[in-house]
């Protein structure tokens, strides 16, 4: 990481922090991927740095700092997947009829990608929507790529948003 904060040309930057995240996040380490989470958002500002940050935060329990990077994107910025980590962000801390309101708010593209489709599932699950969440999950599982599989599925069990989603006969 110490190499990163020299690097100067900001393609090969981006490549070692993608790097460094990716293998941070694989290892199960949250607070290193966070950290470098941060500086992608900070020099990036997208939609895309904005989600994967909320997704580490998310993961470390930093809710309210979750929902508060993806608000910052604004209406303009925002994404079905951004506006769907901010809903379960909202969720998690009790405020469930905000949550509610952002998911009845959100267009999924009809063409929605394997991400997006786990976020819009993530989200219907953590508000009691199970039927939604089982019908979006199994469309991202069919859609992601088979290398990706294995780790989305063990992500989906671990997660406490998808809990009472596993325990039915669906699942």
């Amino acid at each position: 990481q110490k190499q990163l904060g020299v690097e100067r040309n900001p393609q090969r930057w981006q490549q070692m922090a993608q790097a460094l995240r990716s293998f941070d996040a694989s290892q199960d380490l949250h607070t290193q991927a966070l950290a470098i989470d941060g500086q992608v958002h900070e020099r990036l500002a997208t939609a895309a740095s904005a989600i994967q940050l909320a997704q580490t935060q998310l993961e470390l329990e930093k809710n309210a700092e979750a929902a508060a990077t993806l608000a910052a994107l604004g209406r303009k910025k925002a994404t079905p997947a951004s506006e769907a980590l901010r809903a379960v962000a909202l969720a998690r801390q009790g405020e469930l009829g905000d949550a509610i309101d952002i998911v009845m708010e959100i267009d999924a593209p009809p063409d929605a990608d394997p991400g997006t489709l786990y976020c819009l599932a993530w989200v219907h699950a953590a508000v009691g929507n199970n039927d939604e969440a089982l019908a979006l999950l199994t469309s991202c599982f069919e859609a992601v790529a088979p290398s990706r599989l294995d780790a989305l599925k063990l992500h989906t069990r671990g997660c406490a948003d998808f809990g009472e989603l596993a325990t039915t006969a669906g699942f």
